[in-house]
Order: structure tokens, then C-alpha cells, then sequence
């Protein structure tokens, strides 16, 4: 077994590129650190891009000289990657159907309105943005949680990645609650949600996050790592750490947070009647269901966004199928709308195959233009769960939630029922989130929980 030269150093030493990959997978997540627009850019310009480009350059220059870049534990590899490959395989095919059935057809993807460089143009137009998305959703992959297992796998570097982790959690838990302090009381904004436009979101926590809605997927990715991190050092996860997420959590006053905890619900129950956990363990299922309808509830009664965007739900259906400007509290939705109702069409016109299959990467956007004519600007819904099932159909939604699940049962399987049984509700409350506002957090937790289980399981069989 082939391991980087990195992982050769002396324990107690972290090599600069191992270092530069840490730093780029803890910032990604925090979008206050977005330097550039993807008007300039084509893409998002997170910081962390700049750590990521340094770490793929290396990457390639390792294959260049000959070195095999394998990964700890590719004997399991295999099973735990398989419903991802078989996600973008479906895409392909996806694609292809969308092609040829007109789903691509729109005559460019950009506002001509809108300052924008000539690069993002290019990588933004009709034909090279969907190649493109099929790029981002292999990488995500790729570099969140294969190379992850090239660069964090030994024992000491893992607990250096939670100790950094927790440094920068903590420090963005802290000036969230810094900053709403200071708005509320001397009403001054601290902390924009991106540094390249400075734009502030009001008396909600957000951290360094940047929106709420980002910060609302930031809380629980925290709570999941900090969870496996007592887990991966025996000892017990600090019962205030919950009780402060749940409290910044509700905070946000985000509509995507409360999106996100009735697609957990969903999840949760379908996964306990499959696995028949919800006869065995009904109590607890049951506690979990009040806690979280608990929470939409005191989200939705302490929000006057959340309260704006219902009101608009109740007539959504006749401003859409009269084609007509849809109401205020939906019209910064429409990106996740359009897509939905388009969906609708196609099942009530029996068209199985987008239903199933799905329409190809990129298709989302462009029934978002389509939809809002003279436009014509690169519009992705918000929720990774729209994008999924319009993209990739029923189907791909099914491999993608097992993209997640099944490495948690699989590496899960001989450890005490109580710790497999949180780990599930974890992952699922975190991929709920995710599925409700995309991010590449849920990636990223799946890369770390990978490392630790494969060194668990090194050690065991050291011994």
C-alpha cells in the first residue's frame, strides 16, 4: 500500500501541502471569505480555492514524476464510492436524454446586462456550463473525500484536523454572537456575508458562515464533526455544544433551516420503517420527531421571513399556472420554484423518463430562464434537493442520499448500536441540511468520517 511522502513525516509534523489541504476543506464552508464574484470569476472565489489549486497542482505534479497516488484503505474503496459513480453515470445518461428531448436548448446562459469578465462568460454559457457542472460534481467528490483519505488518514494528523476545526468553529459560534450583540444594541453590523460584496443580513446569526441559511448547515456540519471527534477520542460530546447549536440554529431564522428539518423528518422516518428501528427504538423516534417539530415551530413563530414566505405558498399554484410574476415572499425562491413546477408538467404529461432519469447537470438553470425570460443569467437552485431530482430523477436522488447513508452503516457495523445510531441521525440531519441549501459540507464530513473509520480499523488490525 502506496502512501504520500507527506505521510512519512514524524508524527508531530504536519508537511506544508497536508496543511494546505486542511486549510481548504475548513474554509470552504465559510463563505464570508468569498473574495471574488463569479461574475469575475465563473465560479464562487471562496479563499479556499486558492489552497485547493495549490494541493491539485501538487497532485498532478506527484502523477508527473511517477508517483502512484493511491488511497489508505482502497480495498474498501469500491463499496463505500459505488452509489456516487453510479450517480454520475446516471447523470450521463441523463444528459443525454436531456440533449436530445431539448432540455439544453436556451441561447445563452448570462444577463448581456450584467458586467461580467469574458472568461465567466465562457465557462457560464449554454454549451460549456453543463459539461462543466458534471466537473464540479465529480471534483466535489474527488477532492472532499478520496484525496482526503490521501492526505488525513494517520492518527495524529486526524486529531490535529479536529483540533483546527474546532479552533475555527468556535471562533465563528463566537463573533456570530458577537455580532448580533453589537447590531442589536448599538446597531452596527460586523460581519458581512461575503467579503467581496459586504452586504449585511440583518439581526440574524450567521458567523463567518455568510448567510444565515449557509450558517444554518455550518451549525449542524459542527455538531457532526464534534461528534465524531468525542467519538474518535472516547470521550463524550459536550451537551452545551448542542444545546448552543440548536439556540444559533434557530437564530438564523433561516426558511432553508426549516426546509432542511422536514426533509430530516422525512428521511429519519423512512430510514427507521426500513430498517424496523422505528418498532424497536419508538420512543426515541418519537422524542427526536417532537424536538424537531419543536423547532419549525419556534422557527416559524419567532421569523417574520418564515411567516412571508408561507403567505406566499397559499397562492404560488395560480400565480404559476397563470404564468404570471410570482408573489414577493416566492420571488427570491423562483430558482427553487421553477424547476418544481416543471417537474409537475412532466409528470402530468407521464414523461417517465425525466421523472426517473431526470433532465442532465445544468438543466435546472436553464428551466430557470426559461421561466424568466430576458434574463438569461446562470441560475442553480439554492436547494441541492431540486437540482437533484430535476437533474437526476427520482433514481439519482436514491443513489444520492446512499452516497451518504451507506459508508455510515458499512464502517458502522461493529460499533455499539447507540454511537451507529447517532451517527445515522447525524448524517442524515446534515445531509438534510445540504439538501435543502447545497454545500459541500456533507462531502467533506463523509471525507473525514472515511479517514477515521479507516484508521480505527488500521489500528485494530495493528493490534
Amino acid at each position: 500500500m502506496q502512501y504520500s511522502s507527506e505521510s512519512k513525516t514524524k508524527a508531530d509534523k504536519v508537511s506544508f501541502i497536508c496543511n494546505m489541504y486542511i486549510v481548504s476543506t475548513l474554509l470552504e464552508p465559510l463563505l464570508l471569505f468569498v473574495i471574488f464574484e463569479r461574475e469575475t470569476s465563473g465560479v464562487g472565489g471562496n479563499i479556499s480555492r486558492i489552497f485547493q489549486i495549490i494541493v491539485v497542482l501538487y497532485l498532478i505534479l506527484e502523477f508527473i514524476k511517477g508517483k502512484k497516488i493511491k488511497f489508505n484503505n482502497i480495498d474498501t474503496a469500491g463499496k463505500v464510492y459505488l452509489n456516487y459513480w453510479l450517480y454520475i453515470t446516471l447523470a450521463l445518461f441523463a444528459g443525454l436524454y436531456g440533449f436530445a428531448t431539448g432540455a439544453y436548448d436556451l441561447p445563452i446562459t448570462y444577463d448581456k446586462y450584467v458586467e461580467i469578465s469574458l472568461f465567466s462568460a465562457f465557462v457560464n454559457n449554454h454549451y460549456i456550463r453543463p459539461l462543466f457542472e458534471y466537473f464540479v460534481n465529480i471534483y466535489y467528490f474527488v477532492y472532499y473525500v478520496m484525496i482526503f483519505q490521501y492526505f488525513i488518514y494517520k492518527e495524529d494528523v486526524i486529531k490535529y484536523y479536529f483540533k483546527m476545526f474546532k479552533k475555527i468553529f468556535t471562533l465563528s459560534f463566537l463573533l456570530g454572537i458577537l455580532d448580533m450583540g453589537i447590531l442589536y444594541f448599538f446597531d452596527v453590523d460586523l460581519i458581512p456575508r461575503h467579503i467581496a460584496d459586504g452586504v449585511n443580513v440583518g439581526l440574524r446569526f450567521h458567523g463567518l458562515a455568510g448567510e444565515p441559511r449557509d450558517a444554518f448547515v455550518y451549525l449542524f456540519f459542527g455538531l457532526a464533526i464534534l461528534y465524531l471527534d468525542s467519538f474518535f477520542n472516547k470521550e463524550k460530546i459536550n451537551n452545551y455544544w448542542i444545546v448552543a447549536i440548536i439556540l444559533a440554529a434557530l437564530l438564523t431564522q433561516s426558511a432553508s433551516g426549516l426546509v432542511g428539518i422536514l426533509i430530516f423528518i422525512a428521511l429519519y422516518t423512512v430510514y427507521n420503517v426500513i430498517s424496523l428501528n422505528i418498532f424497536l427504538k419508538f420512543y426515541k423516534f418519537i422524542i427526536l420527531l417532537i424536538v424537531s417539530i419543536g423547532g419549525i415551530f419556534l422557527m416559524i413563530d419567532n421569523s417574520d421571513r418564515i411567516v412571508i414566505y408561507l403567505d406566499g405558498i397559499m397562492n404560488l399554484w395560480h400565480f404559476l399556472s397563470m404564468n404570471a410574476i410570482l408573489p414577493y415572499g416566492m420571488l427570491e425562491q423562483k430558482d427553487n420554484i421553477y424547476p418544481i413546477y416543471d417537474m409537475y408538467l412532466k409528470i402530468d404529461n407521464l414523461d417517465l423518463i425525466s421523472i426517473f432519469v431526470g433532465n442532465g447537470f445544468g438543466t435546472a438553470s436553464i428551466i430557470n430562464n426559461i421561466y424568466s425570460p430576458g434574463e438569461y443569467i446562470l441560475s442553480n437552485p439554492h436547494s441541492q434537493l431540486v437540482r437533484i431530482i430535476y437533474e437526476g430523477g427520482l433514481i439519482g436522488f436514491l443513489l444520492y442520499v446512499l452516497t451518504f447513508t451507506y459508508p455510515i452503516k458499512f464502517y458502522s457495523k461493529h460499533i455499539p448500536y447507540e454511537n451507529k445510531n447517532e451517527f445515522i441521525i447525524l448524517i442524515l440531519l446534515l445531509l438534510s441540511c445540504t439538501l435543502a441549501h447545497r454545500s459541500s459540507a456533507n462531502f467533506i464530513f463523509l471525507g473525514l468520517f472515511i479517514s477515521v473509520f479507516n484508521n480505527i480499523k488500521l489500528r485494530r488490525f495493528k493490534k
